[in-house]
């Protein structure tokens, strides 16, 4: 397994007062490469 960080910019108007960063990290197997494979883990 391969520790991956993401990090994604987010913003909810219904609780954020404004944009924010927001930093994941992930272990993913060999076959997980795609940002998709990691948000749906």
């Amino acid at each position: 397994m391969q520790k991956r960080t993401f990090k994604i910019y987010r913003y909810d108007p219904d609780t954020d007062d404004k944009p924010r960063m927001e930093t994941v990290e992930l272990e993913l197997e060999g076959h997980e490469r795609m940002l998709l494979d990691a948000l749906i883990k």
